[in-house]
């Protein structure tokens, strides 16, 4: 484990984190956040996940998200994984404060057209200083049977080029610890490093995940 977390803060010196997360929409690591695209914003990314235990484990995934009206943000996730074909993602936000450290809300569902496993969640965030955010929500897997699930995150930003992350998320009541990364190469282009699952609480194992992300507006 130690020699895992050595690799991979030595690797946050030249990749970075995109701003979509890896179920699709934005977000931090795997669960979304209050914050969303605005109107005519656009992101793509792509993501190579390499199973640390099960290399014959080793997956790909993309995600597109569009802001379309206001407040609403919308986008699909697809690749090997899920597994059924190309999700749909819909993020709203229910409020958004004006004040210096701003308290966001907002509510949605990812993997809404999947015939089983789309999620319905609800995330507050918080600003606490200009550079370090907190969030936390809830959310309702509905499979065979409901599934509630708390989530919680952070993200902290090291300096102009990079940021840090990490969150609280899981299914079927096992809570994974995901870390991450974000490093920005221009003005519209991220790398992203993550390890999902880092004390590999899940049966599929560990995965380090490389992707690149694109953000700009219409």
């Amino acid at each position: 484990m130690k020699k895992l977390l050595f690799i991979f803060f030595l690797l946050l010196q030249t990749f970075i984190f995109a701003d979509a997360s890896l179920n699709g929409p934005s977000g931090l690591v795997t669960m979304p956040t209050a914050q969303s695209l605005h109107y005519k914003e656009f992101n793509i990314s792509y993501d190579y996940l390499g199973n640390i235990d099960k290399s014959e484990n080793n997956l790909w995934k993309y995600s597109v998200n569009l802001g379309t009206f206001e407040n609403l943000e919308i986008g699909i996730v697809g690749g090997e994984v899920p597994e059924e074909g190309v999700f749909l993602n819909v993020k709203y936000f229910i409020s958004e404060g004006s004040e210096r450290l701003p308290l966001t809300f907002a509510t949605g569902f990812e993997n809404l057209t999947a015939k089983a496993d789309s999620a319905f969640y609800i995330v507050v965030s918080k600003t606490l200083q200009s550079d370090f955010h907190i969030h936390g929500g809830f959310k309702t897997i509905f499979g065979e049977e409901l599934d509630p699930m708390a989530m919680f995150g952070l993200n902290y930003q090291f300096n102009e080029k990079i940021e840090f992350l990490g969150d609280l998320n899981g299914e079927e009541q096992t809570y994974f610890v995901n870390i991450g990364s974000k490093y920005q190469l221009s003005d519209n282009f991220n790398i992203r490093l993550n390890i999902v699952d880092l004390f590999q609480i899940g049966e599929e194992g560990r995965f380090i995940t490389l992707g690149l992300s694109t953000n700009k507006f219409l």
